[in-house]
């Protein structure tokens, strides 16, 4: 699941000075627990907690870049949770601009450089011939 975090920040500012995000929050969360957050941090914390009685495993990994949100894993414990802790691990970094690039890949809007050369010419040979010419 995507939580959207930089938005919620926003959305608990607003429901805080009393106005209508208040009655978004509370339906989203399912309760009044959103009241005792001070930012998304905290309301993230609430959510997986809440995950966590309907899932044996939540855990989210943090997307930051322009938009900041985490990706959020609630699922039952099993071996391919190894999966999402080796991607956790190896994706702690990404930002959102990397994670669009993978999505466009992943939809065939856009080709990886090794797409454009044909099985037989490897890239130290389309260099060499470049600088022969």
């Amino acid at each position: 699941m995507v939580f959207q975090t930089q938005e919620l920040q926003r959305t608990l500012g607003r429901a805080k000075k009393g106005y209508a995000d208040k009655d978004k929050l509370t339906d989203f969360l399912g309760d009044y627990s959103w009241q005792a957050a001070e930012n998304a941090e905290e309301l993230l914390k609430i959510y997986m907690k809440k995950l966590r009685t309907y899932r044996g495993y939540v855990d989210c990994i943090r997307i930051r870049g322009r938009y900041k949100y985490d990706i959020v894993l609630a699922c039952r414990p099993g071996p391919y949770i190894d999966a999402w802790k080796y991607l956790k691990e190896k994706y702690a970094r990404l930002t959102d601009r990397e994670a669009e690039l993978a999505l466009r890949k992943c939809k065939g809007e856009i080709k990886a450089l090794y797409e454009f050369f044909t099985p037989q010419l490897k890239l130290n040979n389309f260099f060499k011939r470049k600088l022969k010419l």
